[in-house]
C-alpha cells in the first residue's frame, strides 16, 4: 500500500504543470453531511499549505474543517473543488484532529468524491459500474496504478462488487500547480 501511495504522488508530482493560476471556480463545502462521520481536521489558526516547491497551494482559515484521508506518519487532508479532489500533506498545520491521537481506534471506507464511472479495462471504452458521489463502504484492499489517461484501481469489492477497474484521470489546480485527481479516497472514522 505506501508503495502504491508513493508510486502515486510521485506520478502526480511529475505531471504537475505550472498553470497561469485560476481555480476551480470558488468555493466547495468540504465536509458535507453524507461524510460527516468519518475523520476531520479542524484549524485552530490561519495556515498556508505549502507543496513540494515550497509554493502555497492553499490558504486556510481557523475554523475550516477537511477530511482527513490518511493517518500514517504523513498525515494528508482531502481538498474538494468543482472539479475533482485531491489530498494534500497536513504537515505541521494547527489542527484539532482527535483521530490523530495515539492510540485512536479507528474504521475505514472508501469514499467517491465525484460520480465515478468504472471501466473493464485501460481502454475506457465499457463502463462496468458507476459510483454515486459521496457513496462510501468498507474494502478489503485498495490502490491505484497509473495507465495511460486514467488508473487501474483496486476496490476490494467495495463497491458494485468489484475487485478491481478503471477510472479516468481529471486534474485539480490549486494556485498554479495542477494535481492529479484521485476520485476515490480512504476515510477513517472512529470505531
Amino acid at each position: 500500500m505506501n508503495r502504491v501511495r508513493a508510486f502515486v504522488r510521485g506520478w502526480a508530482l511529475a505531471l504537475c504543470a505550472c498553470g497561469d493560476g485560476g481555480g476551480d471556480g470558488g468555493e466547495v463545502e468540504q465536509v458535507v453531511d453524507s461524510l460527516a462521520g468519518f475523520c476531520t481536521a479542524t484549524f485552530t489558526a490561519d495556515h498556508e499549505l505549502v507543496d513540494g516547491f515550497g509554493d502555497v497551494v492553499l490558504h486556510v482559515a481557523a475554523g475550516d474543517s477537511f477530511l482527513l484521508a490518511s493517518l500514517t506518519s504523513s498525515p494528508e487532508l482531502v481538498y474538494r473543488t468543482a472539479t475533482g479532489v485531491t489530498t494534500l500533506d497536513l504537515g505541521d498545520a494547527p489542527v484539532d484532529a482527535p483521530c490523530l491521537a495515539e492510540g485512536a481506534a479507528l474504521t475505514s471506507e472508501l469514499a467517491a468524491f465525484t460520480d465515478v464511472q468504472v471501466f473493464a479495462d485501460e481502454t475506457f471504452a465499457e463502463v462496468v459500474c458507476t459510483i454515486d458521489q459521496f457513496a462510501h463502504a468498507p474494502y478489503d484492499g485498495f490502490g491505484y496504478g497509473a495507465v495511460g489517461g486514467g488508473y487501474q484501481i483496486i476496490l476490494g469489492g467495495a463497491f458494485c462488487d468489484l475487485e478491481e477497474g478503471y477510472v479516468r484521470q481529471s486534474t485539480v489546480t490549486l494556485g498554479t500547480t495542477r494535481h492529479v485527481s484521485v476520485a476515490i479516497v480512504p476515510l477513517y472514522r472512529p470505531a
